[in-house]
């Protein structure tokens, strides 16, 4: 199947303005629909909202983080209540899986704010590896997430080569969630059982990828970096 990069759902959060100018600057020669997840601000969490959405469940937040990372020697990864940051981000992410899911494209990319392209010519090179891809996969991370010493070290792990470009990883699979596409049948699937949530964004994702056998792919040499990893921005999570 051919798949087209339509729309962008950038999760935004609003006191950080100067974020999406550059999102916006970023995209400016390119014909993708920009949709901004603006909802959801940490400012604008109610009980309402927290009571639906976020569970402060130790039992639930454990049996998440047990398959996949372990709790290590002490208190590492054991339960914690998500600050209101964490909730928003978090959030905004489901909502921009929502959209996806139960848009009109079959793939939507997702990206944070602070995601900041690694080239003019990302895009391009995005069809260009969607192309050469297949169909096998549920998810594409083109983010550097951690960083390429995390990227390598996890590939040391073992993968598989789905194209000169993706890498197919184990679980878990995400390296943070800056920039990643996802099938509208997968957004579907994982919007259906993402919510209430325990973890922050990218590792209840990642869960969710593990719990429902998602197949997901990195792309070897990324095409965006963290604005907020890099210096460029003040983290706003912490």
């Amino acid at each position: 199947m051919k798949y087209e990069i339509n729309k962008a759902h950038v999760v935004h959060y609003t006191k950080v303005p100067e974020r999406k100018k550059n999102i916006l600057k970023a995209f400016h020669n390119e014909n993708v629909d920009l949709q901004f997840v603006e909802i959801y601000d940490q400012e604008d969490l109610d009980e309402n909202i927290l009571n639906k959405f976020y569970r402060q469940d130790k039992e639930s937040f454990e049996s998440k983080i047990a398959p996949l990372w372990g709790f290590g020697m002490g208190n590492e990864n054991r339960f914690r209540v998500l600050n209101l940051a964490e909730i928003s981000c978090t959030l905004k992410h489901i909502e921009a899986i929502r959209r996806v899911a139960y848009g009109e494209d079959e793939i939507g990319l997702i990206l944070e704010d602070d995601a900041i392209p690694t080239s003019e010519n990302f895009l391009e090179e995005m069809k260009g590896i969607l192309k050469r891809s297949g169909d096998q996969w549920d998810s594409i991370s083109f983010g550097s997430g951690c960083g390429m010493s995390f990227i390598r070290s996890k590939l040391e792990q073992g993968y598989v080569h789905a194209s000169p470009d993706l890498v197919k990883v184990a679980h878990p699979a995400t390296n943070c969630a800056e920039a990643y596409l996802v099938k509208k049948a997968a957004a579907q699937k994982l919007y259906n059982a993402i919510v209430p949530f325990d973890l922050v964004s990218d590792w209840e994702i990642a869960y969710h990828f593990y719990n429902l056998d998602m197949e997901v792919y990195w792309c070897v040499n990324p095409l965006f970096y963290q604005g907020s990893k890099s210096g460029l921005y003040k983290s706003t999570l912490r």
